[in-house]
């Protein structure tokens, strides 16, 4: 899948404190707070490393992430995790950095992470799914409130999404729907560079080749070129969630946050939102006429089928919060 965004325009950050919710009003409290706040790419973030759950750089970096309105997170490595990426962009007190947390050298370093996954700051995630529920088992923490952008280019391709600026185009490709788009393919889209891209898939594809199992991630030392492929993971996330508009967008967050509880149980009560449903409904029936579209061209039907099933199940999970 293709998806040109290279012409949507940037807005000025504005940031305006506001109060910080918990449970169910978070959701909404996301959408309120991230009107007020745009990212913008800016000078290159320190990359820090996270081994010492005793030390000054783990106690600033819960700071720093704790004072922030947004930061981009990532996992490497399944079923161990071998290494969590946290960006956080630059503060009053802190200038924007990337935080490589390494459980592998200590094990209290992510228990300790659980204020932060719980907490005010919207945390922004390419494919939540399996991340959410590593975290879950690890720390016992519940994400939220949470953003996945590719819960994003979904809402986006439907038309779900009304704060874009300029010209988008959008072409599908064979297997190329939302539920399917990776971050690299999404990076280009925005016209971001994925640092050390090819070198790092070449060990990784040689490693399955030899029927090695652990990620390439669970190695120590991490290479140089390791260390920025996984910082670049999370750099950009935070920007391409505002270029796409959905930093404001309750129905992406709404989604966002099911698709992150279909591994927690204890779900809170029903969040009532008229403009939640409204969104829901509205997007129900993009879907319908999405594959009536799709049906009429003799376009690519299962590919339409899948991206429309994927959506519903968001959907249906929202509604069970």
């Amino acid at each position: 899948m293709l998806v040109d965004f290279t012409r949507i325009r940037s807005v000025e950050p504005r940031v305006r404190l506001l109060p910080q919710p918990r449970g169910r009003a978070s959701i909404l409290h996301a959408s309120r707070l991230m009107r007020r706040i745009s990212a913008s790419s800016g000078p290159e973030p320190h990359i820090v490393h996270v081994d010492d759950q005793s030390s000054e750089v783990y106690t600033s970096m819960l700071s720093h992430l704790s004072s922030a309105k947004a930061i981009a997170m990532d996992c490497e490595g399944r079923p161990t995790l071998c290494l969590m990426q946290m960006y956080a962009p630059a503060t009053e007190r802190f200038p924007a950095a990337v935080y490589l947390v390494d459980p592998l050298a200590d094990k209290r370093l992510l228990p300790g992470l659980k204020p932060v996954l719980e907490g005010s700051p919207l945390k922004i995630l390419h494919d939540c799914l399996r991340d959410a529920a590593m975290l879950l088992d690890l720390t016992g923490a519940r994400l939220q409130p949470v953003l996945d952008t590719q819960v994003a280019v979904a809402v986006f391709q439907l038309g779900g999404l009304k704060a874009i600026e300029g010209t988008a185009t959008l072409t599908t490709a064979a297997g190329g729907w939302p539920n399917e788009l990776g971050l690299d393919e999404m990076m280009e889209a925005f016209g971001f560079q994925h640092k050390h891209k090819a070198e790092v898939h070449t060990l990784m594809n040689s490693r399955r080749a030899q029927g090695m199992q652990t990620s390439l991630f669970c190695e120590r030392p991490l290479s140089p070129a390791l260390q920025e492929y996984a910082a670049t993971n999370v750099q950009y996330l935070i920007t391409m969630a505002e270029r796409m508009g959905c930093l404001d967008s309750l129905l992406c967050l709404a989604l966002s946050q099911a698709r992150a509880d279909m591994h927690y149980q204890v779900r809170p009560k029903k969040l009532a939102s008229v403009k939640l449903e409204a969104a829901a409904k509205s997007i129900r029936y993009r879907i319908k006429e999405s594959n009536s579209k799709a049906y009429k061209s003799k376009g690519d039907c299962n590919s339409h089928r899948r991206a429309s099933k994927w959506l519903i199940e968001l959907l249906n999970a929202f509604h069970n919060l």
